[in-house]
């Protein structure tokens, strides 16, 4: 049931979703007492498929190319990952304080979104 719900979540462009899921199946397969070397296959089988998804999808391309240099495309798919790293760079090692981010009120777009991080920390 866990694998309809996974190939339906693929069709999204909603991949938290999917690896929640995805994680979800695999802890309920490895406490319920199958076997750790069905359970690697499986991981394998679970790796290779992401792989493949991402290799065909562009969208998906676009975040592992974000993620794997940040720095290529600072004003487009990496903007709101460069200022979380400008603002929590100019908090130095003891920050600015709580509340006292300069970034979330002008360049950091996410401060609403998931991005709090750049604010708090």
């Amino acid at each position: 049931m866990l694998a309809v719900i996974a190939f339906v979540l693929l069709k999204q462009p909603d991949t938290k979703s999917f690896i929640l899921i995805t994680i979800t199946g695999a802890a309920m397969l490895f406490v319920s007492g199958v076997p750790l070397k069905y359970l690697l296959g499986i991981t394998f089988g679970i790796i290779f498929l992401l792989g493949a998804v991402v290799y065909v999808t562009p969208y998906l391309q676009e975040r592992v190319k974000t993620f794997i240099n940040p720095a290529q495309d600072s004003q487009g798919s990496s903007y709101q990952i460069e200022q979380s790293l400008i603002a929590l760079g100019s908090g130095g090692v003891f920050g600015r304080g709580f509340g006292q981010s300069v970034q979330k009120f002008w360049l950091s777009p996410g401060t609403a979104r998931g991005l709090a991080f750049c604010c708090f920390g």
